[in-house]
């Protein structure tokens, strides 16, 4: 298994957030994560970065443990992260938007390459690679906020509400780019508000409430679940 969560607990401050959650994510997979706000969605992809120590549970990625790691390093252990809202660098041009994400893979050397290999994915913001990241639209934005995780070269990414303020052209160019990372080999888990569409790309997923998993299965299980049609469908 790629990436294995066992009853990890993660919080802020005193308040305790996730109460024992285990997933697994395998090798060329997209597993969603379900769930309204305040479930803990975006806390499990925070405490699996490195973002937030976990307070107990265990997480191996590739087979090793990196619960606790400094973020760089989980990073450089093959992890990427398009998290919510981009967060790109909006007075850095595109391409040293790009060039930040390739440094850090490469222990503080961008490799050209790694940036060639995937700008061909995102005609969008290939001819902007002198404008500033900030003068772009949100959906550029957006491509950019991909393109970065993926020069890091990962074997998961980690994608937080990708589709989130886009248009609704915008948000299914987003999921086709999911589509394409997972041809590449390249794990997902994706939290997304947009549950019809997630399970359209998913292969399995998990449904959080209050930091506790109260369902997981394929796809077409959780399609079909009446808690998923009811609350998020």
């Amino acid at each position: 298994m790629l990436l294995s969560l066992r009853q990890v607990e993660a919080g802020y401050g005193p308040a305790k957030v996730l109460h024992g959650i285990s997933l697994d994510v395998g090798e060329g997979e997209v597993v969603c994560l379900l769930g309204g706000n305040g479930a803990g969605k975006s806390t499990t992809l925070m405490t699996i970065l490195g973002l937030l120590r976990p307070r107990a549970g265990t997480i191996e990625f590739r087979g090793s443990p990196i619960g606790g790691r400094a973020t760089v390093d989980i990073v450089r252990s093959g992890v990427a992260i398009v998290p919510e809202g981009r967060r790109i660098f909006g007075s850095l041009t595109v391409e040293e938007n790009l060039q930040i994400g390739a440094a850090i893979r490469g222990h503080g050397r961008a490799d050209p390459r790694a940036i060639d290999a995937v700008m061909g994915m995102f005609p969008e913001i290939q001819d902007r690679m002198q404008q500033l990241a900030g003068t772009m639209s949100g959906g550029q934005q957006q491509m950019l906020a991909i393109a970065r995780a993926l020069v890091t070269q990962p074997r998961l990414v980690l994608m937080d509400e990708p589709s989130m303020g886009l248009s609704p052209v915008l948000g299914e160019r987003v999921f086709e780019i999911i589509e394409r990372i997972r041809a590449q080999g390249v794990s997902v888990l994706l939290v997304e508000q947009n549950a019809y569409a997630t399970l359209g790309v998913a292969s399995r997923g998990y449904v959080l409430q209050s930091g506790e998993i109260v369902l997981e299965g394929s796809a077409d299980a959780l399609r079909d679940s009446p808690l998923v049609r009811q609350a998020y469908l």
